[in-house]
């Protein structure tokens, strides 16, 4: 976990999905179909397994988690101005992931530009 939150720091959004997502094929289909348009793309995408053993669970109800770490765009390596971003969704959108997108752009990341 711990590596693809550093991926984070550099303008990665990340899409979390939990054990029940996991088991749904259509889910891990649409999930697989977004993160193949995003790498066509060369946009930063990656998805993950979420366990309990990684921390809380998700909100009932909730399946995905997409988590994106930003800065301000003028002055990325202030830490103050840095944050974490999440969205918790019930089910696999792509318009939902790529909305997440378009609001939490590379530019916003602490270090956008470098991998």
């Amino acid at each position: 976990v711990a590596t693809l939150v550093h991926n984070e720091e550099h303008g990665y959004t990340i899409a979390w999905y939990d054990d029940t997502a996991a088991k749904d094929k259509s889910q891990m289909d649409a999930l697989e179909a977004i993160a193949n348009k995003y790498k066509d793309a060369n946009e930063r995408f990656i998805a993950a397994p979420w366990h309990t053993s990684d921390g809380a669970p998700f909100p009932d109800g909730k399946h995905i988690a997409l988590t994106r770490w930003s800065a301000n765009a003028d002055k990325p390596s202030n830490q103050a101005d840095q944050r974490g971003n999440w969205q918790y969704c019930g089910q696999v959108s792509g318009t939902v992931v790529n909305d997440f997108f378009k609001k939490w752009t590379n530019a916003q990341s602490p270090e956008p530009g470098i991998m």
